[in-house]
């Protein structure tokens, strides 16, 4: 696989999160064609405390997405915990372990570890 790269979405990349998001049988099936709600959301994840929409990127090309959520807790000693969904990788490179390596950058980025989810 070639080098994957991990940014955090912004406003510019909605048309291409929206295809990604419908990328798949379920998506088609699921996703409006409407952009506006898509892109009042992206604004709220991006304007919110300890939320982020991350894409992975292959060249400059948009292959995956997903959105990480760290999310205060009181349980087990009041430690953070992280939410991590819209997990998407485009069909073309599907098998080839981008989403593996996206949820591996999740575990290993330095925010995880200060939200107490890595050793």
């Amino acid at each position: 696989m070639k080098n994957l790269t991990i940014r955090i979405a912004q406003p510019r990349d909605i048309g291409d999160i929206i295809a990604l998001l419908r990328n798949d049988i379920l998506g088609e099936l699921r996703e409006i064609d409407d952009s506006d709600p898509y892109v009042k959301a992206l604004d709220q994840i991006i304007g919110a405390q300890n939320n982020e929409f991350y894409l992975g990127m292959i060249d400059h090309e948009i292959v995956g997405c997903f959105q990480l959520t760290i999310i205060p807790s009181l349980s087990r000693g009041a430690v953070k915990r992280s939410h991590i969904e819209s997990v998407r990788v485009n069909t073309c490179y599907r098998g080839q372990g981008i989403g593996q390596n996206m949820m591996k950058w999740c575990k290993s980025s330095a925010s995880m570890e200060q939200i107490g989810l890595i050793a």
